[in-house]
Order: structure tokens, then C-alpha cells, then sequence
């Protein structure tokens, strides 16, 4: 993703060299102590400004959010996830659902407007459409190199009941800040499992982390679950980013 441009800098007062914070996306750049992300969708974008508004009301004292001002926010000095604080992060998502699961009691189209790999990976995860219903699938990837690894999956998947990015703090006293607000309406604790199928996949973490997270039948087949959505978003839209 490119650098917010003079024009973006201008609008909102800055004056500093956009820094990038890691991220899988790599969508949010740093400006002195603003942070700026780009819109995916407006109406998305404003729903999430009015539920983080309703979320700050509750004062939160276990992680922080950005006070809306259309993309803007303004966290302290600190460093991106992921540095492979996957256990701090779980303890900050559980609180986070929690307070979610009272901000919002029904859902709302803006979660589902978004039409990117991360979102169409998502719904053929759980099942709402297959595979080759998704435009966009790039399918060297999908018959050559890891359909094996989604069919393995797939076997180990059962019927599941009905039931966003960190900035961690150089200050030990200031809870961690979340920047990157992206949600799915799914169970609460496929957020938690995302984290740890990263960790898995990517950083080196293994049996300590999953028995943190904790082995139960419903947390094992969220991470089942986890682990296909993320090999699904390497076969879907691969050209675009």
C-alpha cells in the first residue's frame, strides 16, 4: 500500500514522513501521533466510527481505540503486532468480543459489504458459498499447490454450532492500542483463532500456544477453520495486492 499522499497530509494538519506499520495488510501508515488508514468502504467506515464511539463509551480499560475522526487515530508511541505477543493478544481479544457482543446485538450489512480476498476467503470457510461460486480464484494455486492442503482441512472439520491489529506500548502502563477494526459476523472466538493459526503458520509458535488457547473440541475446530480461511486467501484475487 503506497504512502498517504501530500494532498491526504495536508487535509488533516500533518507535516511528518508517513512511517508503515506491519500488519498483513500493511494498510495503516503512522504520521507523527496520528495514525491513517484508508476506507475500504464509507459505509463500513462510518459504522465502525459509530460502534467505536459506542465502545469508548464503556472506557476500556484493557485496550484502547482510536477516537474516531474518519480514518484518524491517535495512539501514543508503540510498535505493531505481530512481535509474537500471541498470548497478550488472546487475553485482549476476549475482552474485546466481550464488550462487542453488547455494542452489537444483531447483524448489520456493513460487516459483509467488503468484496477482498480476506472477506471471500471468509464465507467460503463457513460455507456460505464454495469455492468456484468466488470470482477472482487463481486456480494454479488452488489445483496445484494447495488444494491437498484445503482437503486435508476439510477432513478434519465438523459441524460447528450456532452460537482487529494491535499496537503494542513501549509504556508497560498503557493497555495495547487496536488499529486496524475489521469484522466479520462470526463466533467470537474465530478472531482468537486467527491469531494462533498465525502464530502456527508464520512465527514459529506450536503446542505451547494452542494449549493457551486452549484445546477444546469448539476451539479446535475454529482453528481448523482459521487455518483453511488463511490458505484460502493465497488462491483468491492474488494479482490485486
Amino acid at each position: 500500500m503506497p504512502p498517504p499522499t501530500p494532498t491526504i497530509l495536508e487535509a488533516f494538519s500533518l507535516t511528518g514522513i508517513p512511517q508503515p506499520l506491519a500488519g498483513d495488510r500493511e494498510l495503516c501508515y503512522r504520521v507523527e501521533n496520528i495514525v491513517l488508514k484508508p476506507s475500504d468502504d464509507d459505509v463500513e467506515t462510518q459504522w465502525v466510527s459509530e460502534l467505536t464511539t459506542s465502545l469508548l463509551e464503556r472506557a476500556p480499560t484493557s485496550y484502547r481505540l482510536a477516537t474516531p475522526d474518519q480514518v484518524v487515530g491517535r495512539p501514543e508511541s508503540g510498535i505493531s503486532a505481530p512481535e509474537c505477543r500471541f498470548r497478550d493478544a488472546l487475553r485482549v481479544n476476549e475482552t474485546f468480543n466481550a464488550d462487542l457482543k453488547v455494542a452489537v446485538r444483531e447483524r448489520t450489512f456493513a460487516t459483509s459489504r467488503q468484496s477482498n480476498r480476506w472477506n471471500k476467503a471468509s464465507r467460503v470457510t463457513w460455507e456460505e458459498v464454495r469455492l468456484y461460486e468466488i470470482e477472482g480464484v487463481n486456480k494454479e494455486w488452488w489445483l496445484g499447490k494447495i488444494r491437498h492442503l484445503l482437503d486435508r482441512s476439510a477432513l478434519a472439520r465438523r459441524p460447528f454450532p450456532e452460537n482487529g491489529d494491535i499496537l503494542w506500548e513501549n509504556n508497560p502502563a498503557l493497555p495495547p492500542a487496536i488499529i486496524d477494526l475489521t469484522l466479520y459476523w462470526r463466533p467470537a472466538e474465530d478472531s482468537s483463532a486467527i491469531a494462533v493459526a498465525d502464530g502456527l503458520a508464520w512465527f514459529g509458535e506450536g503446542q505451547g500456544l494452542i494449549m493457551f488457547y486452549g484445546p477444546s473440541d469448539l476451539r479446535l475446530q475454529l482453528l481448523v477453520r482459521a487455518l483453511h480461511w488463511r490458505i484460502l486467501t493465497f488462491a483468491i484475487d492474488t494479482g490485486l495486492d
